[in-house]
């Protein structure tokens, strides 16, 4: 069970807990179901998860969170390339280095999840 910062003799889940963690957990939602639906059209489904993460990003417009975003981008990416070059998975429809171009931004977008997760406790 989730305890309130206020007060921790208190074994309730505060408003703010509550509101932190069906907003972020509706963002996982979403994205989620972006991939599951539109995987087999890659561009329009990388449009469409840049605009979520451009959406996303421009609540708390933190730079921090940019940078975050950007690195978790780009080593999420790396990771999956390296375990492709040594077969561990592979992907129906790769773009670029054996994956497709919208796994960037759904890195991003997870690690930005996880951020603002983490200040929700």
């Amino acid at each position: 069970m989730v305890y309130s910062k206020v007060s921790k003799s208190k074994k309730c889940f505060s408003k703010e807990v509550i509101f932190g963690l069906v907003q972020y957990f509706s963002f996982a939602i979403v994205a989620i179901t972006l991939v599951s639906l539109l995987w087999s059209k890659p561009f329009l489904l990388l449009v469409v998860i840049l605009v979520v993460s451009a959406l996303t990003l421009l609540q708390k417009k933190e730079m921090r969170e940019l940078k975050l975003f950007i690195v978790i981008s780009l080593g999420g990416a790396f990771a999956e390339t390296v375990a492709i070059y040594f077969g561990t998975w592979s992907y129906a429809l790769p773009q670029f280095i054996g994956i497709p171009l919208w796994l960037f931004p759904i890195w991003g977008l997870a690690g930005v999840f996880i951020k603002r997760l983490a200040e929700v406790f």
